[in-house]
């Protein structure tokens, strides 16, 4: 069997029905994914948080019970956005952990209705873009 390979004309074929097979196989993920967002579902492969960060910032500023909580939440978040982040894991490096909670406090002190894990992966990616 070895030296027997595709006469010509097959190998046109098959380089001509690759491309087709591979536009039908995205037409169909997407048709079969169009019903999932056109109704606002979650994403399943979405990743999944927990705790004081899915909420608004203001239920973490404006509750001074909360304070040790959300102050945990956001270091411990922006440690896991830099070690996930292979090529850029030393956000946060010209400052310290007071630095990178009193940005993010302030952030959130102009976007009280915004996310927490939202307004950290706002600063975090501000810092990492300007490098510090």
């Amino acid at each position: 069997m070895v030296g027997q390979g595709l006469a010509g004309s097959e190998v046109v074929n098959c380089r001509l029905e690759m491309p087709t097979m591979i536009a039908r196989a995205i037409l169909w993920a997407l048709l079969l994914a169009a019903p999932m967002t056109a109704f606002g579902q979650d994403d399943p492969r979405a990743p999944v948080s927990f705790g004081i960060g899915i909420h608004s910032c203001a239920n973490w500023t404006d509750d001074p019970a909360k304070q040790q909580e959300g102050q945990a939440w956001i270091l411990g978040y922006w440690s896991g956005l830099n070690i996930q982040n292979r090529g850029i894991r030393n956000v946060g490096h010209a400052t310290d952990g007071r630095g990178v909670l009193g940005e993010v406090r302030r952030v959130c002190l102009l976007e009280p209705s915004n996310e927490l894990e939202n307004v950290i992966v706002d600063v975090w990616v501000a810092m990492a873009k300007a490098g510090r």
